[in-house]
């Protein structure tokens, strides 16, 4: 069996941050994690200059080793330069990795809707309707966002990059129909 590198993430619903894993399979096959001598990130979105940032270098592999581990690694906004939060957005994340044996490159993209403030602002949105609810309306257009919003998730995953912006535009009429300020 060869080396798979396959990567999960998670956004932070604080939207501060995200955590990215390992869920690679078949280490050892054709090359061994310890034999990884770089590991880089690179970030594509729709709302930020492209980034890179290193997971491993030559001199620190503190992050590779938290990336390996079942916890993950946290990737801050502010350690990217994007300030304190991850802009909500279609965004493309590569792991590049180079082994200190060959000077082969082994990649893995994954790619993510963000998410975290539109799901901030879906709880806005549930205290902004007020209880007892005398609109069905009201009640669905609640629902709908929260539905609105697992379906972007899927579309960023699928590299549906069209569809995804079309959901979040769809969401963003929900939220201004309340007056709903955006979060960050």
């Amino acid at each position: 069996m060869a080396n798979v590198l396959k990567t999960a993430i998670t956004e932070a619903l604080n939207g501060k941050s995200f955590n990215i894993k390992d869920s690679s399979t078949g280490w050892d096959d054709d090359y061994s994690a310890s034999n990884v001598e770089t590991a880089k990130l690179t970030i594509v979105s729709q709302n930020y200059p492209d980034v890179k940032y290193d997971l491993k270098t030559s001199t620190d592999e503190t992050k590779w080793l938290e990336f390996l581990d079942t916890d993950g690694h946290d990737v801050l906004a502010d350690d990217l330069g994007f300030g304190t939060y991850i802009k909500d957005g279609y965004y493309e994340i590569t792991l590049d990795i180079t082994l200190d044996t060959a000077p082969d490159v082994d990649s893995y993209q994954n790619i993510k809707g963000f998410v975290a403030e539109h799901k901030n602002r879906a709880l806005a949105l549930a205290a902004a309707i007020k209880w007892p609810v005398y609109s069905p309306e009201e009640e669905m257009d609640k629902l709908i966002a929260n539905v609105l919003l697992d379906a972007a998730e899927a579309s960023a995953a699928n590299a549906f990059y069209e569809n995804f912006n079309y959901i979040i535009n769809k969401i963003n009429l929900i939220y201004d129909k309340y007056e709903l300020d955006s979060l960050w």
